[in-house]
């Protein structure tokens, strides 16, 4: 086997490698890769960073040297002393990064960034530190020092080639999840190939200004009749050659100019080539800048060329000095300067022209966002609006919309950029960071779920959190039976009860979400809990509730609590009736249109999808959003509708809050999906024999309410089954347990109605519901009785 059959099998072992299979491995990969970063931070410590001449003996100085006893004078050793402090300090804060990544190694995502974050800290250090190695010794010649520069790029080379391979390791390991795979394939080989296509056009543009240094800077010919040498050349490569040697202090800095554009030129380069094979999306802005680079270092070449083939005269001496090394001037008839920098000036023109032509960058970017949309499962954005609308992916009735909105700021061609709602794009924009939450979330994914074990969970973690909440087993129960009912939970009950603390601390236990929006009393329309759009401006202004909505459809994973605090402030119809209608729809037919007008960034002439609305103004009710409503009961509030209540769970919290009095360390919060949720309710749903019209009390609790025209309507009983099962299935499921479950939500449902109603005999009432051994609601009456 030849030695290019044996690379060919290593290959294609690494890239058949499924390091999805080894968490564990990948750790330790990581660990690897922060060490050997560490290890070339170290060796700047004892790297030469010149070589000091002093009384005709030379000194390596280095920044542990500071240690030494040699006696440079004063300001020499306190450069020295300097340096050994940054090196020191960078090592400090290398480490502090690594040890704090081994705190965070039971969270796979958090462990890889802080990883990543001391990899790559520890390679700019250690290129900056090269870099300032070769630009100290031509400061100290300008300052009428004596010294010498030491090249010694060990620990760039060591730093640079744990980047690289760093980077295949992150880029083999960003999408290793079959499912991802799959449905991001398509764009990946897309954005691939935009990606190769850039990198390329950056390695051309780096390449040339590397030739443009290294090759003739200068050419001189002249005539003589002494001598057959006629042409001397100025060659970056020969300057760097005898950059010990030179005499002239110009050459000695120019030497040094070179060796410092070169080196910056090599770094830009890596970095690109590191976020490449790394699947980093900085990748193109990364190549943009290498390529500003490598153009601009070529241009300074070129007019630095040019500038003594035009102005001869002017630098005659410099000129002179360059033939005095072969001839005498005296013996010179004439002289001529050229340079060929400008043809590489002229290549490099021409590689840019290129780029912006094919419109690299903005392709490149184009599929990045792409294949992001496609993992997470959103619809694709950077469509053309055009009149026609066909191109665009848009109805033509919509495209036309588009263009007339852009239209109305510089047209589709301008190239103008219009955002007429930052605030979903500020949402969008955080879709990436929602992705490495979501993963650090699976991180503590509870395995094999029960609802018994869920309630059990809630409440040990309420009792033993930082604010120490007591609730029942009963009560947490309820709640999230309230969850599997209805969409809509009303949390009622006296100031100081514990109503907004149940949602929070559910959603902060389950690792999900939990936006509180603080209802006004001024409310009187859903725009005021919408948002409004500005004709005159065209832009729209979403509330608090709106980007909750959005922000879900972004997390349709994550449980997302949008909590209308003290909702019966105003009117709850006033606000919230198309919510209450919307409900009744099918999970997939819920959504709530926001403005009649589409809504699309303008980016180049392109129109931009916002990625949480449908057609530009409809935003979806995703089926991992629940809205808690908290009501207070005094004379500042209105009263809840039935409309109302026969739509939502009611929960009533009549006593005060009371804190857990035994309690131990606060436990780790854990993940449970929206989807592991679901199936939770379904299981129960099918498991739990219970019916409404089977019940055998149902039909004497009806002909006690019937003289108070109270009534069970369908949905009334939907939701009646529905939260039975569910709360049975928290417990062990008996008899009892039904019977408890059926009196809680007859209770909240049905018999709280009464309130409202004139009760010419409460006694006899109250004994009636005793009789059916229904006590909560005997009591019940028997407080309307006290009240």
């Amino acid at each position: 086997m030849n030695f290019a059959t044996k690379i060919k099998a290593l290959w294609n072992f690494l890239k058949n490698i499924n390091l999805d299979k080894f968490s564990k491995a990948r750790k330790v990969i990581h660990l690897s890769f922060a060490l050997v970063a560490l290890l070339s931070v170290a060796l700047t410590m004892f790297m030469p960073i010149f070589t000091f001449v002093e009384d005709g003996t030379e000194y390596d100085f280095t920044a542990i040297g500071a240690l030494s006893t040699v006696n440079f004078d004063a300001g020499t050793k306190m450069i020295q002393i300097c340096s050994f402090v940054v090196v020191l300090v960078s090592l400090i804060l290398d480490a502090w990064f690594l040890i704090s990544a081994l705190n965070s190694v039971g969270t796979e995502a958090e462990f890889s960034k802080r990883i990543k974050k001391t990899v790559f800290f520890s390679a700019a250090f250690v290129a900056a530190f090269t870099f300032f190695t070769h630009i100290f010794s031509p400061i100290n010649i300008l300052l009428g020092g004596e010294s010498k520069s030491n090249v010694n790029l060990t620990a760039l080379i060591i730093v640079s080639i744990t980047v690289i391979l760093y980077s295949v390791f992150l880029g083999k390991t960003r999408y290793t999840s079959a499912d991802l795979e799959e449905k991001s394939k398509k764009f990946r080989i897309k954005c691939r190939y935009a990606r190769i296509e850039l990198f390329a056009y950056t390695a051309v543009s780096a390449a040339i200004a590397i030739i443009s240094l290294l090759s003739n800077i200068l050419t001189v010919k002249f005539e003589s009749s002494y001598v057959t040498v006629n042409e001397i050349s100025l060659t970056g490569i020969d300057i760097l050659r005898n950059a010990s040697n030179l005499e002239d202090m110009g050459r000695q800095l120019l030497s040094y100019l070179i060796f410092a554009a070169i080196l910056i030129i090599c770094i830009m380069l890596i970095l690109a080539l590191s976020a490449l094979i790394g699947s980093s999306r900085a990748f193109g802005r990364i190549s943009v800048v290498s390529l500003s680079i490598s153009s601009a270092i070529t241009l300074v070449v070129a007019l630095f060329s040019k500038y003594y083939d035009i102005v001869q005269d002017l630098n005659e001496g410099i000129i002179v000095s360059m033939i005095e090394d072969v001839v005498s001037v005296d013996e010179v008839f004439e002289w001529k300067v050229s340079s060929p920098s400008i043809y590489y000036l002229i290549i490099s023109v021409a590689v840019l022209a290129v780029v912006f032509l094919r419109r690299a960058y903005t392709r490149c970017v184009t599929a990045e966002d792409q294949m992001q949309r496609a993992l997470a499962g959103m619809p694709q954005s950077s469509r053309r609006a055009d009149a026609a609308g066909s191109d665009s992916g848009l109805g033509n009735s919509a495209a036309g919309a588009v263009n007339s909105q852009l239209g109305e700021f510089g047209g589709s061609d301008s190239g103008a950029y219009f955002d007429p709602c930052p605030a979903f794009t500020a949402l969008d924009k955080k879709e990436y960071e929602y992705k490495i939450l979501l993963e650090q979330r699976r991180e503590a994914l509870i395995k094999n779920p029960t609802l018994p074990g869920l309630v059990e969970f809630i409440v040990q973690y309420a009792r033993d959190s930082r604010l120490h909440l007591f609730y029942t087993e009963e009560k947490i129960a309820a709640f999230i039976a309230g969850l599997g009912a209805t969409k809509l939970t009303i949390l009622q009950g006296m100031s100081g009860t514990g109503k907004t603390s149940l949602p929070k601390i559910v959603s902060e236990a389950l690792m999900s979400v939990c936006d509180i929006v603080e209802v006004e009393s001024s409310w009187r329309d859903k725009n005021e809990l919408l948002g409004y759009y500005n004709e005159f401006s065209k832009t729209y202004t979403p509330k608090k509730f709106t980007q909750s909505l959005y922000k879900a459809t972004l997390n349709p994973e994550v449980l997302t609590f949008i909590v209308l605090d003290e909702m019966n402030l105003s009117r709850i119809e006033y606000y919230f009736s198309d919510f209450l209608s919307i409900m009744e729809n099918e999970p997939d037919k819920r959504e709530i249109k926001l403005l009649n007008v589409p809504l699309y960034r303008k980016e180049g002439g392109s129109a931009m999808e916002y990625k949480g609305l449908v057609d530009g103004f409809t935003v979806k009710i995703p089926n991992n959003v629940w809205f808690i409503g908290t009501a207070n009961r005094d004379e500042s509030t209105y009263d809840i509708s039935d409309k109302v209540y026969d739509r939502a769970h009611t929960m009533n919290f009549d006593k005060r809050a009371v804190s857990a009095r035994s309690y131990n360390d606060p436990c780790d919060a854990k993940y449970l999906p929206v989807s592991a949720l679901q199936k939770l309710f379904d299981d129960a749903k099918s498991r739990v024999d219970f019916s409404v019209d089977k019940y055998p009390i149902i039909a004497e609790v009806e002909k006690i309410i019937a003289p108070y025209n109270i009534s069970f309507g369908n949905r009334i009983a939907v939701q009646m089954e529905n939260f039975v099962k569910i709360y049975a299935s928290c417990f062990a499921v008996n008899d009892a347990v039904i019977r408890d479950a059926f009196e809680i939500i007859l209770l909240s449902k049905v018999v709280r109605k009464l309130e409202l109603k004139t009760i010419d005999d409460k006694e006899s009432l109250a004994e009636a519901f005793a009789k059916l051994k229904l006590l909560r609601c005997s009591e019940f009456i028997n407080s309307l009785e006290e009240n």
